[in-house]
C-alpha cells in the first residue's frame, strides 16, 4: 500500500503573505461596501431631487412639496424633522415655511404640553441669534451638542407666550442633533433647511444634504419669484382697480378678456357678466358710428383711435364716454372716462350762456370784467358797448388803458382814488363822464362787485355801465 503524504507545513513566509492577502480582501470589501452605500445614497439624492423637480413641473404648491420632502428626507435619513425657512424681505428674520406633516406634528406638540403655539412662526436673527450666525456664515452647521440644539429651539420662542414652555418643548422634542443648511441662490440668502434627530448627524450625512439642498434652493427662489411676480401683479391690478379712468382689455375677436372697477362701477355690472362678452354685444352702435372698423385699423396699424363724446346704450343709463383705443399685443386696449357730468355742466352752461347772451342784447346797460388791480383792463365787454359808446369790444379788450384814456379828465382823479373802496366793501358805485366814439361825451354809472377766491384773493371786477346822461340833464334843469 501507498502511503499519504504528509501535507508541508507553511512556512512563516507564506503565513505572512496569506494574512496579507486576507487584509487586503477585506479592506476591498470594505471598500466595495462603502462604495455599494455612497452608490446607494446617492441613488436615494438622485430619486429625492427627480421627485422634487416633478412636484415642481406638475405644478405643485410650495407646501405640497415640502411636505413631499420632508417624508421622503425622513426615511433616507432616518430623522425626526425637516423644517425649511424663508428669509423675510428685510432680513430681519426667518419665517418657518408649514406643510401637513409638518403642521400634523405642531398639534400634536400642541396637544401634549397643552399650549398654544402661534399660527406663523417667526425666527428674529437678533445679533444673539445661533440662526443668523449661521445664515452669515453661508456653511451648513452641524449641531450634536444637546445644549446648543435647545438654543437653536429656544429661538422659536422670542418675543412669544411659548417662552415659559421651553421646557416641555425641549422633552417633547427630544432633539440631539441637528444640521442647518443655508439656502442661498446666487449671492444671495434666501433661508435655511434644519434636519433634526435624536440619534448624531455625521459628516457624509451633512454632504447629503448640502448636494440635497442646492435643489431646495432652486425650488425656493422659483417658488419665490413667483410669489414676487404674484404680488407684482396683484399691485397693478390694484393700482389698475384704482384709477380714475376705465380700463377694458380685448382679445384679437375683441371679446372682453380683462376690466377694472371702475367699469364694473359706473356700468353697474359684476366682472362675471362682462368677461367673455364681444365688443359688438357690449356696444351695439360701435358698427353703426364707424367705432368698430376704427378699432380694427388701430389693430392693424398700430395707431391709437381716441373719441371725444361716445353715448353709451340707454341700458346703462345714456352715459358720456371718452374713449382712447389703443394696439394690446394682438388685441386692442381701451381707456374710458366717464364725462356724463362734464357734458351736462357743458350744456348747462351753453344754455346758461345763450340766456345770458339774449338778456345783454335785450338791455341798454352793458355788462364788462376787468382786472382787479394796475390798470383795471378790461377782459370782457358785451357786444352791445358799440350801440351806447360807439366802440367795439376789440379796443376795450386789446388796450388796457383804453378805459381810463378815455374817462374826462376832470372825473379820473377821483374814479381812480374811489375805485379802491371795493377792496374793503366789495361794492362799489360812481357816475362819471366818458367819451363816445363821435367825440361825445355821456353820463355813465359804474356799478362793480368785487370776485375773491376761496381764500379772499381778487379774481376779477365785474360790473355793469348804464348811460344815465338824461338824468342828469333833467336833474340840472
Amino acid at each position: 500500500m501507498k502511503t499519504k503524504k504528509k501535507p508541508k507545513k507553511k512556512t512563516t513566509s507564506e503565513l505572512t503573505k496569506l494574512r496579507k492577502k486576507i487584509v487586503q480582501l477585506q479592506k476591498a470589501e470594505k471598500k466595495l461596501k462603502k462604495l455599494a452605500q455612497e452608490f446607494q445614497h446617492r441613488s436615494e439624492d438622485l430619486n429625492l431631487i427627480s421627485a422634487l423637480n416633478s412636484a415642481v413641473n406638475r405644478g405643485d404648491d410650495l407646501p405640497k412639496i415640502l411636505d413631499l420632502f420632508g417624508k421622503e428626507t425622513g426615511k433616507i435619513l432616518s430623522c425626526d424633522g425637516v423644517t425649511a425657512y424663508l428669509l423675510s424681505e428685510d432680513g430681519k428674520y426667518l419665517v418657518l415655511q408649514k406643510y401637513d406633516r409638518l403642521q400634523e406634528r405642531i398639534d400634536r406638540i400642541s396637544k401634549s404640553a397643552r399650549i398654544e403655539i402661534p399660527g406663523e412662526i417667526k425666527i428674529y436673527l437678533n445679533k444673539n441669534s445661533l440662526y443668523r450666525k449661521i445664515l452669515v456664515g453661508r456653511k451648513p452647521k452641524l449641531i450634536n451638542n444637546v445644549k446648543q440644539a435647545q438654543k437653536l429651539i429656544s429661538e422659536f420662542t422670542y418675543g412669544t407666550s411659548l417662552k415659559k414652555h421651553l421646557p416641555k418643548l425641549y422633552k417633547l422634542l427630544g432633539i440631539q442633533s441637528v444640521i442647518s443648511v443655508p439656502l442661498i441662490a446666487g449671492d444671495k440668502v434666501i433661508g435655511l433647511l434644519d434636519i433634526s434627530r435624536k440619534k448624531p448627524f455625521t459628516e457624509s450625512e451633512i454632504k447629503r444634504l448640502t448636494i440635497i439642498s442646492k435643489e431646495i434652493t432652486t425650488i425656493f427662489s422659483h417658488f419665490e419669484m413667483r410669489i414676487s411676480l404674484r404680488r407684482n401683479e396683484e399691485l397693478i391690478q390694484k393700482f389698475v382697480d384704482a384709477a380714475t379712468e376705465g380700463f377694458v382689455l380685448f382679445d384679437s375677436e375683441f371679446n372682453i378678456i380683462a376690466v377694472n372697477d371702475y367699469i364694473l362701477k359706473i356700468f353697474e355690472v359684476t366682472r362675471n357678466e362682462t368677461i367673455g362678452r364681444n365688443l359688438i354685444d357690449a356696444s351695439p352702435g360701435a358698427w353703426e358710428t364707424g367705432r368698430y372698423q376704427q378699432y380694427e385699423n388701430v389693430v392693424k396699424t398700430g395707431i391709437p383711435y381716441a373719441e371725444d363724446d361716445v353715448i353709451v346704450p340707454e341700458e346703462y343709463g345714456s352715459k358720456h364716454l371718452a374713449i382712447k383705443a389703443f394696439k394690446v399685443g394682438d388685441g386692442l386696449g381701451m381707456i374710458l372716462r366717464d364725462i356724463t357730468r362734464q357734458k351736462m355742466i357743458e350744456n348747462n352752461l351753453r344754455s346758461t350762456n345763450e340766456r345770458l347772451e339774449y338778456l345783454i342784447a335785450s338791455t341798454s346797460a352793458v355788462i364788462y370784467a376787468s382786472r382787479p388791480r394796475g390798470d383795471y383792463g378790461a377782459i370782457f365787454v358785451s357786444d352791445n358797448v358799440s350801440q351806447m359808446l360807439g366802440y367795439e369790444t376789440d379796443q376795450f379788450l386789446e388796450n388796457p388803458s383804453f378805459w381810463i384814456d378815455h374817462v374826462h379828465p376832470k372825473d379820473t382823479e377821483r374814479i381812480m382814488r374811489d375805485i379802491k373802496n371795493i377792496y374793503k366793501n366789495k361794492y362799489h358805485s360812481y357816475e362819471y363822464r366818458f367819451r363816445c366814439k363821435d367825440g361825445s361825451y355821456i353820463w355813465l354809472r359804474d356799478e362793480m362787485k368785487l370776485v375773491e377766491d376761496e381764500d379772499g384773493k381778487p379774481l376779477e371786477i365785474i360790473g355793469i355801465l348804464t348811460d344815465i346822461t338824461y338824468r342828469k340833464k333833467n336833474t340840472k334843469k
